[in-house]
């Protein structure tokens, strides 16, 4: 009975450290390459991740249609995130998340697809639309922490077992 609890921790510590509202992303080159953006009528921002719990009053800037191209670069410890519409800081990061405006709410993202070499179609939807855009970037991967201390826990299990 032990053994099937400790091993329901670990299951829900791992699900839990990977469920996010939205994907984190990084800029693998200094910069983010945004491409084939499927957003008629809506609008793509790019937010600080640590605004990412208050998109509506955050600062972000708006990526125009249809491709574009965001310059990151180093701004003391943190990152100043710039294009043609402006400017924000990523505070303690260069780490990023995307909205779209639908002209009343903000949406998060539903995933993203690898294209292959750190190029991700991410999509949003609105429930009546899917809305995708392709994006040049890294996504931030779950800690190692996290993963150590799920094996940590499957291993205290399989000692449990034995003792008993």
């Amino acid at each position: 009975m032990k053994l099937k609890n400790v091993l329901a921790a670990a299951t829900l510590c791992l699900s839990a450290a990977s469920a996010q509202a939205s994907i984190v992303f990084i800029p693998t080159d200094g910069d983010v390459n945004f491409y084939n953006l499927n957003l008629s009528g809506y609008t793509l921002a790019m937010f600080d991740n640590d605004d990412m719990n208050n998109m509506v009053s955050a600062d972000h800037i708006n990526i125009p249609l249809p491709s574009s191209l965001v310059n990151i670069t180093a701004n003391g410890s943190d990152y100043t995130a710039s294009n043609t519409n402006g400017s924000i800081t990523l505070t303690n990061s260069a780490e990023f998340v995307l909205g779209v405006f639908d002209g009343t709410n903000w949406l998060t993202d539903n995933g993203a697809t690898t294209l292959g070499g750190n190029i991700y179609t991410v999509s949003f939807g609105d429930g009546a639309n899917v809305l995708t855009v392709d994006v040049q970037v890294s996504t931030v991967p779950v800690p190692a922490a996290v993963w150590l201390f799920g094996t940590g826990l499957i291993g205290l299990a399989g000692i449990a077992r034995r003792r008993s």
